[in-house]
C-alpha cells in the first residue's frame, strides 16, 4: 500500500507531517484535533476547488472529504482507512502524489506587527485585527475546525484567530455570539448566565494587538494537536487587564 504523508510548510519553514488519508476519516487529523491536518486539509480542498472539482464535506469529529466530483468523473472517498487515494481516479491519485513530493507550501505576507514563531524561526510578522472580526462576526462557532475552512482567509490565520478567541474568553469571558463580541456574565445567580455586548470593539482589538505585537506567538509541535501556543499563559495574564478597558451595554 502506497504511503501519503505531505509535508507542511509555512514560509519555508517545516512544521510536520500529516497523513492524507486522515482526510477522509471520521478519526482522522487525530480525531480532528490536529491543525496541521486540518490546515492542510484546507489548502488540498483549496486546490481542489481551484482545478475544477466540487468537494463534498461532512463535519463530524473530523472534517472529512466524503465526496469529489467533475463532469461526469464522480469519486465516492467512503472506504477503510488507507485505502481512499489508492482506489482514486488516475488524475486525483497524481494530485495526491504531487503534494507528497512537493509538500503543502502555505505563504503567509510579512506584513504586520505581530511576530509569529515556530520554535526559534521567525515565520511572520501579521496583523490580526481583521481575522479576528471575521471571527466575531460568525454567527456560530463550535470550534477552530469550522472557521479554518473559510475561504475569505488564509487557513492558517484563522487557527492563530481562533487561538486567541480562546484566550480571551478564558482570560476575560469575552467570546462571540450571534456576530458581536460579548462578555459573559453570571452563572451563579437566580439570573443565570448574561450574554453583554462589548461597546469599544475597536479598542480592545486595539490592545489585543498591542499585547501580541510585546509578547509574541510562540508555537511549537504538540505530539496531539500538530501546535501548541507555549506562551499561553503569559498571554492570558495581559488579557485579563482587557477587563479594565471594556465598556458593555446591556441587551435588550
Amino acid at each position: 500500500m502506497e504511503l501519503y504523508f505531505i509535508r507542511v510548510y509555512v514560509n519555508d519553514v517545516l512544521l510536520g507531517f500529516v497523513d492524507a488519508e486522515g482526510f477522509f476519516s471520521k478519526y482522522g487529523n487525530n480525531d480532528g484535533d490536529n491543525v496541521i491536518g486540518l490546515v492542510a486539509e484546507a489548502h488540498v480542498i483549496k486546490r481542489l476547488l481551484e482545478e475544477g472539482y466540487e468537494v463534498k464535506i461532512v463535519h463530524s469529529h473530523n472534517v472529512e472529504i466524503r465526496e469529489i466530483r467533475r463532469g461526469h468523473l464522480i469519486c465516492e472517498c467512503v472506504r477503510d482507512y488507507g485505502e481512499v487515494i489508492e482506489n482514486m481516479p488516475r488524475d486525483l491519485k497524481e494530485l495526491f502524489r504531487s503534494l507528497t513530493d512537493s509538500g503543502i507550501r502555505i505563504r503567509v505576507r510579512d506584513n504586520g506587527r505581530i511576530p509569529v514563531y515556530f520554535e526559534d524561526k521567525l515565520l511572520f510578522r501579521t496583523p490580526l485585527k481583521n481575522v479576528l472580526r471575521y471571527l466575531i462576526s460568525k454567527p456560530l462557532l463550535l470550534s477552530f475546525i469550522s472557521p479554518v475552512f473559510e475561504t475569505d482567509h488564509e487557513p492558517f490565520l484563522l487557527y492563530l484567530g481562533w487561538e486567541i478567541m480562546l484566550m480571551l474568553f478564558y482570560a476575560s469571558s469575552m467570546t462571540s455570539q450571534n456576530g458581536k463580541l460579548v462578555k459573559v456574565l453570571g452563572g451563579k445567580t437566580r439570573g443565570g448566565v448574561r450574554y453583554v455586548k462589548v461597546e469599544n470593539v475597536n479598542e480592545v482589538l486595539d490592545r489585543v494587538e498591542e499585547i501580541l505585537e510585546k509578547l509574541g506567538i510562540l508555537l511549537v509541535p504538540d505530539f496531539w494537536k500538530g501546535l501548541n501556543v507555549s506562551n499561553k499563559r503569559s498571554i492570558e495574564e495581559e488579557f485579563k487587564r482587557l477587563n479594565e478597558i471594556v465598556r458593555l451595554r446591556r441587551e435588550a
